[in-house]
Parts: structure tokens; sequence; C-alpha cells
């Protein structure tokens, strides 16, 4: 039977969703220790997996938001999905300036995402239109890698 992926847009509570592993708020310490907090996705059993990075201004739980990077589908995908409050926004710690810190806080995320149980060296780093516009292909054409990306 097909799934219809509009009906689930909005993340069910950790452990309904069988064969997906899901743990919200989960701490990443930036180098200047503000805290970010991210929920993360990704099949209950296996890995390594391939790992897909969110960052948003917009709440990580917005329902509109998961429309594009749908965490559940994507984790019965076979995808780790990290869905991440920039600084100084819901969950997040830290004064929210914006751009200010999007290209270290982007990297050190992209460390500590690789540093999580069984993701591969295989990311990608999305977040929403307006944001992505300014951030995410400046961080993205940095060329940085991983630390972890560049051992495998």
């Amino acid at each position: 039977m097909a799934t219809d992926v509009t009906k689930s847009a909005v993340p069910e509570p950790a452990g309904l969703d069988r064969g997906i592993a899901i743990e919200h708020d989960v701490p990443a310490r930036m180098r200047d220790g503000v805290v970010l907090r991210a929920d993360v996705y990704r099949p209950a059993s296996g890995g390594p997996w391939p790992t897909l990075l969110m960052r948003t201004p917009y709440n990580k739980r917005e329902t509109l938001l998961l429309t594009l990077l749908d965490p559940l589908r994507a984790a019965r995908a076979g995808f780790m999905i990290v869905l991440q409050d920039t600084r100084g926004r819901f969950a997040s710690d830290g004064e929210w300036l914006p751009f200010k810190h999007e290209r270290p806080d982007g990297h050190d995320t992209v460390e500590w995402a690789a540093r999580l149980p069984a993701p591969t060296a295989a990311s990608a780093c999305s977040a929403t239109a307006t944001w992505a516009a300014r951030n995410g292909w400046p961080r993205s054409s940095s060329r940085r890698r991983s630390a972890r990306s560049r051992r495998d």
C-alpha cells in the first residue's frame, strides 16, 4: 500500500513511528560554547546512513518547513535527518544576530553531525529558501567537509 507523504509532514512523538529512532533537542556545542539544539531522525537499526542536515531560524518543528523535508519519510528511506534551530531561535541558546554566526555554526554543526552514531560521509545541507540564499550557499561554497568525511 502506498504511503501518503502529505500525512506525515508533522513529526509523530518519539516512539510512535516503529522503525525510526527520534531524538528531540539534541545539544550541539559550538566553538564559542553556545549550545544549539537539533531533532535527529534515523532508522532504528542498521547504519551507517547518509545524513541530511537542515538548519533554520523558522522553528525546526514548523509544519510548513517539514513539507520541504519530511523527516519520517526520509528516515524510512534510509537517511539520518538533523533539523536544527539556528542560534538564538526557538530551542537553541545564544543571541540571534541574523547572518553573524551562520558560517562557523554551520561548519561546527556539520562536524557535530559527523560524530553522531552511524552517519556516513555523504551529507547534504538545506535550509528554507531565503535562509539558504544567504547562508546555505556561502557555507557550502567554502568546500569544507567534516573531518569524518575526510577520513572515510
